[in-house]
């Protein structure tokens, strides 16, 4: 009987049919390819369409930490966008991710994703934006707003001595203005913002930074007016952080042994001059804000500490200091226990 013998097939079928496998995969991902090209083709294209030609503008407010997913609902429900995705996409495309920015804008839906996109990344709002430094006093405040467009410096003052609802206002007597209420920040209003409103908005500023802050107001034997009183001071005299708890401490020692405070801040406040360099007769001034010639703090606060000085005045530094100077030039403050170790730092460091 004949043994079957097998034979091996020839090398150039199994070359044959490795170009055949070959060719399968190039053209497998040349598909790829394509389709992806064309679906991306499809999604860059709508991020150039608009909702409607000729919607209206609308305003919409972005709030500080949104992202893009958010932002994306929140302009879907203002029908502004055609589709998250394709806000979202045009994030993706303009490079915007992590630099969409807060603020309120005026936008419609006759713009596509694209413009809308630059916009926010640009940070195009329309609201007007002012600053407030910490240690204004409400006129210089006034000021600025006019400045910005914001208030008219009139109506602004005006709006500080009318009523609000604010719980931390209880302590302040009735005959006073909203000095050392209207938190220094950095602030956002739209055009058409009334005083009041002005106000309103800083006030509920002030709220929110000092709500950590209640329960030590209320376990001290001081009224928060009063807190807020010697803060103004604190803030009006030294430049540096780090001194304002001593200096704090400086003004309850000598209040609490009934001497002048000495602040020059009260007689600042009360000249409406920004100077150091007052005269003999600036000190005999009758004004129950000369706390040269009065004992005990001032009728209220001489302008708007920041939250520092707060803190400062909230926990004084004990200390054996009852006197200190700050150097103009350096804003260096030099502290001194007694009346001629005092007139010694003043000699050396204040004399022309």
């Amino acid at each position: 009987m004949r043994s079957q013998l097998s034979f091996a097939k020839p090398i150039e079928a199994y070359r044959g049919r490795r170009r055949g496998g070959r060719w399968a995969i190039l053209l497998f991902f040349a598909a790829l390819v394509v389709s992806g090209f064309v679906v991306l083709l499809l999604v860059y294209r709508s991020t150039g369409q608009v909702v409607d030609e000729g919607a209206p503008t609308l305003l919409i407010e972005i709030e500080a930490g949104s992202g893009a997913p958010e932002i994306a609902q929140q302009l879907l429900e203002r029908e502004l966008v055609v589709s998250e995705y394709a806000f979202n996409a045009a994030v993706f495309f303009e490079g915007a991710r992590g630099k969409l920015q807060a603020g309120t804008y005026e936008l419609s839906g006759a713009m596509s994703a694209r413009q809308i996109v630059e916009i926010m990344r640009d940070g195009q709002t329309q609201e007007l934006r002012v600053t407030i430094p910490e240690g204004l006093r409400l006129d210089e405040v006034a000021e600025l707003l006019e400045q910005a467009d914001v208030a008219d410096a009139a109506d602004f003052l005006q709006a500080t001595r009318e009523d609000y609802a604010f719980t931390f206002l209880q302590s302040k007597p009735s005959d006073q203005d909203l000095e050392g209420f209207l938190f220094p920040d950095t602030y956002h209003f739209m055009p058409e913002v009334t005083a009041r409103q002005v106000v309103e908005k800083m006030l509920e500023n002030f709220e929110q930074k000092i709500v950590d802050l209640l329960g030590a107001f209320e376990a001290d034997d001081r009224s928060l007016y009063e807190i807020l009183t010697l803060a103004s001071i604190v803030e009006g005299e030294v430049p540096h952080s780090q001194d304002r708890p001593v200096v704090a401490g400086v003004f309850v020692n000598r209040l609490e042994d009934n001497l002048p405070l000495q602040a020059d801040s009260t007689l600042a406040f009360l000249t409406k001059r920004d100077t150091i360099d007052f005269s003999v007769a600036d000190t005999e001034i009758d004004d129950l804000y000369n706390t040269y010639r009065y004992a005990g703090l001032p009728p209220g606060p001489i302008n708007s500490p920041g939250l520092e000085s707060i803190m400062a005045a909230l926990n004084p530094e004990p200390t054996e200091f009852y006197y200190f100077i700050s150097d103009p030039e350096t804003d260096e403050t030099h502290f001194a226990k007694t009346l001629n170790d005092h007139n010694a730092n003043v000699a050396r460091y204040l004399s022309d």
